[in-house]
């Protein structure tokens, strides 16, 4: 977060421009988060992962959108990702739970599980999100307007 806020503010006016790049740094994400280390070098992997791995990572998707092609794939997947963070985890533990009891094995329910968690999300993000956000305005506008009365008045 500390990283993303840094790059906010010293590379203001810089556009970022289409390169499969982005791809790349998709792709070493997911390796870095999917690599098995064993117990015995893990610490050692995860400092290595958060101060080398991670800030390049950072910088790449700063620099680079996704090639014209995977724009709406990349859309879509940024529309979810905060939806998907803050529902998953109980879900996941009700469906891993019955998924246990009913004896489902995880190849069977761990892909029906991402598939659902992404289409509640995606249908979150495309109507209570935008209808959300114009609430929040709308009190935010309210706000402002009184705390400008307020100055006013005195």
């Amino acid at each position: 977060f500390g990283l993303g806020v840094l790059l906010a503010k010293s590379w203001t006016g810089y556009r970022p421009h289409d390169s499969a790049l982005s791809v790349v740094a998709a792709v070493a994400l997911w390796a870095v988060l999917v690599v098995d280390v064993s117990s015995k070098y893990r610490a050692l992997y995860d400092i290595v992962s958060i101060v080398l791995c991670f800030p390049v990572i950072v910088c790449m998707g700063v620099a680079f959108n996704p090639p014209h092609g995977l724009k709406r794939v990349a859309t879509v997947l940024g529309d979810i990702s905060y939806p998907v963070y803050m529902l998953h985890f109980g879900p996941l533990f009700s469906f891993s739970f019955l998924a246990r009891k009913l004896g489902v094995s995880p190849a069977v329910w761990i892909p029906v599980f991402i598939v659902g968690i992404c289409a509640v999300s995606l249908y979150l993000a495309r109507t209570y999100d935008p209808a959300a956000r114009r609430y929040m305005k709308r009190m935010l506008f309210v706000c402002r307007k009184k705390a400008a009365l307020a100055v006013q008045r005195r």
